[in-house]
């Protein structure tokens, strides 16, 4: 279980800075218009498309702001629902969280940071529901638990230390199967 873990703790790249992603350009898809504003007019700027159905919807890409104009959040919609990368800055211009989306739920590898930048939470997401390998870690960078999601419970052995590295403990959870 742990080499799992490790395997998805190496696997997973931080994000760009914020002030290094904010300069990426901002452009609509064919068929969308820009709404909202950027700082300092605005706090929040989207694409939304304004043709085949009777209601407007996101499409495309999204960024909010924080009240200093530093970037806080960027992802973007498909069909009015978050789809693909997704990514909220601390304050700082670190990341503070990562992942992605499709359909409007969380899937794949998603990661927690600290504000220092050190990896918090480590957590796997299928169709919304938290699934995989499972880690947090103390600020200083040591592990604090390592588990593993089935379909959104906690399942097989989950492992807890203290800050100085010590176990302090581990339990095992059934494994939950569909089938009889």
């Amino acid at each position: 279980m742990i080499l799992l873990v490790v395997a998805l703790v190496l696997a997973d790249a931080s994000p760009a800075p914020a002030p290094e992603a904010a300069k990426a350009p901002f452009i609509c898809p064919a068929g969308t218009e820009l709404q909202g504003a950027l700082p300092p007019d605005g706090f929040e700027v989207w694409c939304e498309r304004t043709t085949e159905l009777p209601e407007r919807r996101r499409e495309g890409p999204w960024r909010s702001y924080y009240d200093d104009g530093g970037l806080a959040k960027a992802g973007s919609f498909r069909a009015g629902k978050l789809d693909g990368p997704f990514t909220v800055w601390h304050r700082n211009g670190k990341p503070a969280q990562s992942g992605a989306y499709s359909e409007g739920e969380r899937e794949g590898s998603w990661t927690i940071w600290f504000e220092s930048g050190r990896v918090e939470e480590r957590c796997g997401y299928e169709r919304g529901e938290k699934h995989g390998p499972f880690a947090t870690f103390w600020p200083g960078g040591g592990r604090k638990v390592d588990g593993r999601h089935c379909r959104g419970l906690q399942c097989g052995r989950w492992t807890s230390w203290d800050e100085a590295g010590r176990e302090l403990g581990s339990v095992v959870y059934e494994e939950i199967r569909s089938a009889p």
